[in-house]
């Protein structure tokens, strides 16, 4: 489908009634950075660099 999806985050609670979440036990901030590993599924806090691939070519 060409999107990249994580589901089923046992480590990340958001409450939103409350405008709130937790990753790990961890309070999140608003504005606070989260990176997602779309491979693996994993989620840390804070930003961790990434390096572009070239895109897989497209079937027909």
């Amino acid at each position: 489908m060409g999107t990249t999806a994580v589901v089923d985050c046992m480590d990340l609670e958001v409450i939103e009634r409350e405008g709130s979440a937790r990753l790990a036990g961890d309070e999140l901030s608003t504005g606070e950075r989260l990176s997602i590993d779309g491979r693996t599924g994993n989620i840390f806090l804070g930003r961790i660099p990434t390096v572009a691939r070239a895109a897989a070519p497209e079937l027909a």
